[in-house]
């Protein structure tokens, strides 16, 4: 593929981001009017508005896009973009979210007094952004760019979407998606970073947990592989 195109799918892809954040807001809205009433309550908006975007994502990348991918080879090629594999590292990487998320809870607990709602619609970043961003738009320049471009790009278009809460959050967003595509390298899956995602759009206390038992389990990984040289 082509670098101008793959620059071009990608903002493609980016912008889809947009328009399904969009459509799916709408949606809610009027969800939420038709079932609720004026002034309904706006946790259920956000319930909508959430579930609305992941469904619209799945449906448009997952049973749309492959209708128009012909031959069948390449239609495994283009799932296979969404890096959801299971393996070894991926679960190692998996068991240390779920670890450091129970610790986090155990010794600060709820901090945020998030209802069930709000850990519900949590789910939506983690799975629309990591199958748009470290799926199909890291691949996407993967095969046509050096790994530390495809990284930095696919970085940059993730920070501008947060542009809506500052600027100053795009630059941090941006060294987060960094960090999100290496452990996407890493492990072959976005499977744990979709975990790693989940936890920081609902604990940042939990995250930081998290991020300790990542460092710690790379130092220990890191010693061994030089042990074995």
């Amino acid at each position: 593929m082509k670098k101008s195109k793959a620059l071009i799918l990608s903002i493609g892809v980016f912008a889809s981001w947009w328009i399904i954040i969009y459509v799916s807001l709408h949606l809610g809205a009027n969800l939420n009017l038709f079932m609720n009433g004026i002034g309904g309550e706006g946790e259920i908006f956000y319930l909508y508005y959430y579930l609305l975007a992941v469904a619209i994502t799945i449906i448009i990348y997952f049973f749309i896009v492959p209708l128009f991918i012909k031959n069948k080879e390449n239609r495994k090629k283009y799932i296979d973009y969404f890096k959801l594999n299971i393996n070894k590292h991926s679960t190692t990487y998996i068991l240390i979210v779920v670890i450091g998320a129970v610790l986090g809870y155990i010794i600060f607990g709820n901090l945020y007094g998030r209802s069930t709602f709000g850990y519900i619609y949590a789910i939506q970043p983690p799975i629309v952004e990591e199958l748009l961003f470290r799926g199909l738009i890291l691949s996407i320049l993967s095969y046509s760019f050096p790994k530390k471009y495809a990284i930095i790009i696919s970085s940059i278009l993730f920070g501008l979407i947060h542009s809506m809460i500052s600027p100053i959050n795009v630059i941090g967003t941006i060294f987060i998606g960094i960090i999100y595509c290496i452990i996407v390298f890493r492990t072959k899956s976005i499977l744990p970073t979709m975990a790693i995602h989940y936890i920081q759009s609902t604990n940042l206390y939990q995250f930081a947990f998290v991020v300790t038992g990542i460092i710690i389990f790379e130092f220990i990984f890191f010693l061994k592989k030089r042990k074995s040289i």
